[in-house]
């Protein structure tokens, strides 16, 4: 998911968009997986015309038994 702000956001924006993240994996995720999950911040960036664009953004990683799926 990405996490970047847009250039006309405050940095008030950005934490508005992190703790609602947050408040998800705490009320909908870590209920449905509570042995734990793994969240990674990267950089990730594409290709738009002849520009390469960066944002930050937000990896979830769940492992769970093959048997519960």
């Amino acid at each position: 998911m990405n996490v970047d702000r847009p250039d006309d956001a405050s940095f008030d924006d950005c934490e508005q968009v992190l703790t609602r993240v947050y408040e998800f994996l705490d009320n909908e995720i870590t209920p449905r997986f509570p042995d734990g999950l793994t969240l990674l911040t990267g950089l990730g960036q594409y290709r738009s015309g002849d520009e390469v664009i960066q944002e930050r953004s937000q990896l979830l990683i769940i492992l769970y038994p093959a048997e519960t799926a």
